[in-house]
């Protein structure tokens, strides 16, 4: 009998990993085991005013809360501050869950929230209003 459970939880656990975080049949999960793997697929800043504004378009970062939190680690403020951030909670209503997260850095009017999709991956940008991390630092600023 407890045989019969091992497989029963073997196969129940291999049917579910890889499935959820895949974008364009490629596994996202590689980008939560090597944290470059995100970086290397961020660059710019989207042109799209409500990109990641609004719950309905989110940034798609793919592989779960660990890209999210990684994601939100690579952001900076327009004159390079960090960024802080809070998490929001999970909004519906959509084809998947998105996470709000409040962010603010030092400076900053007032704090924004940034709707970030963890379940999809289609190449994340910054935000109008902030950079990623390596595009600020090959750009002069004041």
């Amino acid at each position: 009998m407890l045989r019969i459970l091992y497989v029963a939880f073997a196969v129940l656990f291999c049917s579910c990993t890889g499935t959820m975080y895949t974008s364009d049949g490629r596994s996202v999960f590689p980008s939560i085991q090597n944290g470059n793997e995100l970086s290397k697929g961020l660059s710019g800043i989207s042109s799209d005013k409500t990109y990641g504004y609004t719950a309905s378009n989110p940034v798609q970062v793919g592989g779960g809360p660990a890209n999210e939190r990684a994601y939100l680690g690579m952001l900076m403020g327009p004159k390079g501050e960090e960024v802080q951030f809070k998490r929001q909670g999970s909004f519906g209503g959509f084809e998947v869950p998105v996470d709000g997260y409040e962010c603010s850095y030092e400076g900053a009017d007032s704090s924004v929230v940034i709707y970030i999709d963890m379940y999809t991956y289609k190449d994340p940008k910054a935000p109008v209003g902030f950079f990623i991390k390596d595009e600020f630092k090959r750009k002069k600023h004041p």
